[in-house]
């Protein structure tokens, strides 16, 4: 059960780590709204 519990935990922070790094695309997207 443990082992189980710590893959859960593991792939939720990977969710969490992809979740923070997108909403900083988009604030970074929101801050220069000019095109590179």
């Amino acid at each position: 059960m443990s082992k189980n519990f710590s893959r859960g935990f593991i792939l939720i922070e990977l969710l969490l780590v992809i979740a923070v790094i997108a909403v900083l695309n988009n604030a970074k997207q929101r801050w220069n709204p000019n095109p590179p």
